[in-house]
Order: structure tokens, then sequence, then C-alpha cells
């Protein structure tokens, strides 16, 4: 959220003190994400500790905490795991929002900054590590699972044909208009493909893993000692995993069109 939202300061120094027995020194809002349903802010106590919070609106998976928490405490110390409240939950109530609270890591993500062979290295462990850790379903029971739903094919279909008419006046968006009408054909004969190979992995048995949602440079994070950091579990999902979706892609091309 690039927006501070419409909650006052001392709100949540009080919730802070509160839930968590922390006494505020500072509250920064920062201006980080495009997510609209989450807010985050860097924390200083009196002690001189800085923490990160996070805070939710919407839709809340209790996994998206607990999942880190317990991937964590396996020793993956790539995962910043949440911070208890004094009653031993992972998150509290902060007028509509859940509030999370993590400790503070002073970082730059791995858009800015090129990750290095070995940071890759660690990524892909703990992505096999979270594939194949069988975690309990007191924790997994609420994360959605895959449907290969049709909704981003449609709102695609439905964009190009927007642009068709409404080319827009901003420069940058006549731009873009003019360049997604000449490859127009193209996308649409993707998502046509695409919308057959659903039909063909809807068709398998699936073998679905845990799977972190939201993957991308923003949300792997180095440490001023470089050490690397996945971050932002908002939107995990069980889902096929590489190797099986490469499995059914191949099927798909061996069958040819639905």
């Amino acid at each position: 959220m690039l927006i501070k939202p419409n909650l006052k300061d001392e709100e949540i120094i009080a919730c802070l003190r509160e839930a968590y027995g922390l006494t505020v020194e500072k509250i920064t809002f920062l201006p980080l994400g495009a997510d609209f349903n989450t807010a985050v802010y860097r924390v200083t106590t009196t002690d001189g500790a800085d923490h990160f919070l996070k805070l939710r609106s919407g839709e809340f998976l209790e996994a998206s905490v607990s999942v880190p928490k317990y991937i964590a405490d396996l020793g993956i110390k790539q995962v910043i795991p949440p911070l208890a409240t004094k009653t031993g939950q992972l998150w509290t109530g902060l007028a509509s929002f859940k509030a999370i609270l993590y400790p503070y890591v002073e970082s730059r993500n791995g858009v800015d900054t090129k990750l290095s062979e070995d940071h890759w290295a660690q990524f892909g462990e703990v992505i096999k590590k979270l594939h194949s850790t069988d975690i309990p379903s007191s924790i997994t029971k609420d994360i959605p699972r895959e449907t290969f739903s049709s909704k981003g094919r449609e709102t695609v279909k439905a964009f190009l044909v927007r642009i068709e008419s409404e080319g827009g006046e901003e420069p940058v968006a006549v731009k873009m208009a003019l360049f997604l009408k000449s490859k127009s054909a193209e996308s649409l004969k993707i998502i046509e493909q695409t919308e057959e190979l659903a039909i063909t992995i809807q068709k398998q048995p699936l073998d679905y893993v845990l799977c972190h949602a939201d993957m991308h440079g923003w949300n792997l994070i180095l440490d001023k000692e470089n050490a690397l950091y996945i971050v932002d579990w908002d939107t995990i999902i069980f889902a096929l995993s590489h190797l099986h979706m490469r499995q059914s892609i191949d099927l798909f091309i061996k069958a040819g069109p639905v």
C-alpha cells in the first residue's frame, strides 16, 4: 500500500503495547508494495529495537503466518517468522486490520540487487523444502487449491476487446495499447492454448504441493550481510509442483488440441 491508511499512530502504538508489551518510541509508515489490502510500518521501541509491522485488511489466511512460523522453526533461516503476542498468537486485531509483527530486516530486494548463484541455490533449497515438508493439516486446512480458473483469461480477452475502441490519452497508455493491438492475435492464441491446457490438467489425478503463490524479485530480499530471505506469504496455495506442471504440459503437447 502506497498511501497511509486512515488509522492514527496512537491506535497502533496502543495495540502494540497491549498485545505485544512493546513501548513504542517511533512509528514510520513505509509506502511499499502494490497490495491495497496491506500497509506496513517500521516500529522502533524505546530500547532501540526495530520491528516490521504488517496491517492486513480484507481476507486473511491464518496459514499465511502459521506456515512461515512452522518452517522457520524447522531451521529454515531464509524465512522470517512472525513474532508471538503475549498470549502466543501470531497476530492481533486492530480496527479492520489483522496486525502481524516481525523482526525488522534492513534490506534491499532481488530486483534492484543481483542475486548470486549461492542465493539462487538457497532459494531452490527452501522451495524444495516447502514443497516436500509434511505440514500438519491443522495449519494447512484453510489453504486454497489451484482450480485453473478461467477468470484471468477472461480478463485478458475483455481487455483486448476494450483497447480496440479505447486507446487512452496518456502517451505511455497509447503506446502500450498500440503494442497490444499488434500482438492481439498472438495473445488470443496463447489464451486458447492455455484454456486447452487447463482442461487437460483438470482431467488428470493431481498431486498438489504447498506453494508460495507470489514469488518474484521484490519478495526476495538481502540483508546487510547478504543473507537471503523469502517474504510475503499472504497468498500461499496448494498447486502443482514445477515437475508435475512440466509433465502435464508435455502430455498436452503430445495429445494435441482438445
